[in-house]
């Protein structure tokens, strides 16, 4: 069985094995088995952490640390992803309050939302009733959609966004130049932050196609009043590229590894407290 600090890599899980797998699921989201690290988003000008990314992994009692590519696409296929995708806000929401509680800088927290969960009835008041629990401020809060992800119905996700959004929480479309509805996603949602794929990213020192695309989305965004985050620099050629650009914000593992809440919150002691400035400003 892998350790707890090893994450198992994906996998698919046999047909005969998936039903145990989807009753284990079902269960680890009502106890403690769900694990939530979170992941620093940099600030490209100062190099100071402006938010993080909750990152979820199920401690599973008998396979260990499982990594997301190996349970969320079961729970895509089933019911669990809605209630899943809860409980990873619910913990995120009181860690991002207990780094404020702690006096650590106010940094936003973004949680991914899958479109079960904003097609569904009745999402805005969820988020609130969450957010109320933790005693936290709905501006600290980044939701990020999928570009890619297959929303079902469009003026559904839509109406629950500008809900959530008058409720004062933002959004984020995540990997965006990968997938096939950016514009029309841009066109109907209130987006305030454009996440570049890591596809797109890892290319742009390689590819001048890429570079180009790359160059024009983060013109693009900041035409619209977008802030644009760079997701997946891992090398120094990468960093230089974006920063030349001027793009706001970098993610990756040349920057930030996810790790766990007590980890993050060593690194927020450190960090220093900055005037708000940009959509990732509670």
């Amino acid at each position: 069985m892998a350790g707890t600090g090893t994450i198992v890599q994906p996998t698919v899980w046999r047909p005969e094995i998936r039903g145990a797998m989807e009753t284990d699921l079902d269960r680890a989201i009502d106890t403690d088995q769900l694990v939530v690290h979170y992941q620093p988003i940099i600030e490209l000008r100062t190099g100071e952490i402006r938010a993080a990314e909750a990152l979820v992994r199920w401690q599973h009692p008998r396979l260990g640390l499982l990594a997301p590519e190996s349970f969320i696409p079961l729970a895509e296929q089933t019911r669990l992803i809605a209630p899943l995708g809860d409980a990873v806000m619910r913990r995120a929401f009181h860690a991002a309050r207990s780094w404020r509680r702690a006096g650590l800088p106010s940094v936003a927290v973004t949680v991914n939302v899958a479109p079960q969960q904003l097609e569904r009835p009745g999402p805005a008041a969820r988020v609130a009733a969450l957010l109320a629990e933790a005693k936290l401020e709905p501006g600290a809060v980044l939701l990020e959609l999928t570009e890619s992800a297959a929303v079902r119905d469009l003026d559904a996700a839509a109406r629950a966004m500008h809900e959530l959004r008058e409720l004062g929480v933002r959004f984020a479309i995540d990997d965006f130049g990968t997938g096939y509805a950016s514009l029309d996603y841009l066109r109907r949602f209130p987006v305030a932050v454009l996440k570049l794929g890591c596809g797109l990213v890892w290319s742009v020192t390689e590819d001048p196609g890429a570079a180009t695309i790359a160059s024009a989305i983060v013109t693009l965004a900041h035409d619209l009043g977008l802030d644009v985050v760079a997701e997946g620099v891992e090398t120094a050629e990468q960093f230089e590229f974006f920063r030349d650009r001027a793009c706001d914000m970098i993610q990756g593992r040349g920057s930030g590894a996810p790790m766990p809440d007590e980890m993050f919150r060593g690194l927020l002691a450190g960090a220093p407290v900055r005037a708000p400035a940009s959509a990732f400003d509670a």
